[in-house]
């Protein structure tokens, strides 16, 4: 069985950073990080909350929050709050150790 530190290490891609994608800029993941680390462990926010405190539209910061999941910094939860679309939140990991090397 093999896990993702042995797929780094056969592909020779062990401490390489994830390349950010071309939508996203470098300064601005660090201000939605930064912005996350700075909440009480318990708390999450939507994509809303974070585009109002950052000054970006909130489809920018959903992009953002998701990259993020994806490298597994972040967490994100589904929670019906009423009829209709279940609202996302998102907090960082209760393991900062499972995330993996950041751009």
């Amino acid at each position: 069985e093999l896990d993702q530190d042995g797929v780094d290490a056969v592909a020779g891609t062990r401490g390489v950073p994830d390349l950010l994608p071309r939508d996203l800029s470098s300064d601005t993941l660090d201000e939605v990080r930064g912005l996350l680390r700075a909440l009480p462990a318990e708390e999450a926010l939507a994509a809303g909350d974070v585009a109002a405190a950052l000054g970006l539209h909130r489809v920018t910061a959903r992009r953002y929050l998701e990259y993020l999941v994806t490298l597994h910094e972040v967490d994100a939860e589904a929670l019906a709050v009423g009829p209709g679309r279940p609202r996302k939140t998102y907090r960082l990991r209760d393991d900062p150790g499972a995330a993996r090397a950041r751009p």
